[in-house]
C-alpha cells in the first residue's frame, strides 16, 4: 500500500513538470517511457517482482503516457 501511495505521489509530481516541457522534450519524453513500459511487458515474466507490483507499475507509468500524449496533442 505504501508503494502503490509513494508511486502515486511521484506520478503527480512528473505529471506536474511535463507543463515546464516544450513538445520536442515531452516527445523524447514519451519515446523514453513507452520504451520502459515495453522492457517491463518483455520480462514481465521474469518475476522480479510480483504479478501485482508489476501491473501497479504498468498501470502509474500508463497514467503518465496518457497524459504526456494529451500535452504533445494540445501543443
Amino acid at each position: 500500500k505504501k508503494l502503490k501511495e509513494d508511486l502515486g505521489k511521484e506520478t503527480d509530481i512528473l505529471i506536474q513538470n511535463l507543463a515546464k516541457k516544450s513538445k520536442s522534450e515531452l516527445q523524447e519524453i514519451l519515446t523514453q517511457h513507452v520504451k520502459a513500459k515495453q522492457e517491463m511487458t518483455k520480462f514481465s515474466g521474469a518475476q522480479a517482482l510480483n504479478q501485482d507490483k508489476i501491473e501497479m507499475f504498468h498501470s502509474f507509468l500508463a497514467k503518465y503516457i496518457k497524459e504526456i500524449e494529451f500535452r504533445i496533442d494540445q501543443a
